[in-house]
């Protein structure tokens, strides 16, 4: 049975020049169990200081309001599907059949990259998207751990927005160009940690760009 639905959408074809006709496909399903969302949340900890570190210059945290030196502000200098976590295998795996769910039409060759986001408490992530562009695809949410925060998506054509609470190995796909945020992470001892991934096409890439990606 299919895991993606419509989260925001209006099937109408337009009527008028300015008329609006858009789907907004959302994919959620378990990818990791709990354990694996431990375990692979305790190898990005254990790596969060060096890769801050080792990347100063690397400052732009995507509209996110973490701030120039966090976690966040590094996503384009690893990808965390090359490492050797097999957490990250499964990831990649279980986006590349979830993409064959919502589009099972579309078959161009797919690229990807991972990073982590780490939430202390009173911490939260701003609205943000990730790509609007001709090329726009899809990005992705893997929650590893958290307590009582959600992520909100926003319609791009409307004041309403859908929430989801966060769930330890759930994974979220949406496309790049929604808007999208977390609540107030208010635990005091253990950090939201959650994964985020674009999932970019081929023809969106020259060959350096690819070289920078995994292949999905």
């Amino acid at each position: 049975m299919s895991k993606s639905r419509t989260l925001f959408g209006q099937p109408n074809a337009a009527k008028t020049p300015a008329g609006v006709q858009f789907e907004a496909k959302v994919f959620r399903d378990r990818c990791l169990s709990q354990q694996e969302s431990v375990t692979l949340a305790q190898s990005l900890l254990s790596k969060e200081g060096d890769i801050i570190a080792q990347n100063r210059h690397h400052t732009d945290d995507g509209g996110t309001g973490m701030g120039e030196t966090s976690l966040n502000a590094k996503f384009r200098a690893y990808n965390m599907f090359e490492w050797d976590d097999p957490e990250c295998t499964q990831i990649r795996m279980a986006i590349k059949y979830a993409v064959a769910d919502m589009y099972p039409d579309f078959k161009e060759k797919l690229y990807g990259r991972m990073w982590g986001s780490i939430l202390r408490r009173g911490q939260a992530l701003k609205p943000h998207q990730h790509n609007f562009d001709e090329y726009s695809f899809l990005s992705a949410q893997i929650v590893l751990q958290s307590e009582k925060t959600s992520t909100f998506y926003q319609n791009p054509f409307g004041l309403d927005a859908q929430g989801f609470e966060d769930e330890a190995g759930m994974l979220t796909i949406f496309p790049e160009y929604l808007l999208h945020w977390t609540d107030q992470h208010k635990n005091s001892i253990v950090p939201r940690i959650a994964l985020g991934v674009d999932i970019l096409t081929e023809s969106a890439l020259d060959d350096e760009q690819k070289q920078k990606l995994v292949e999905m």
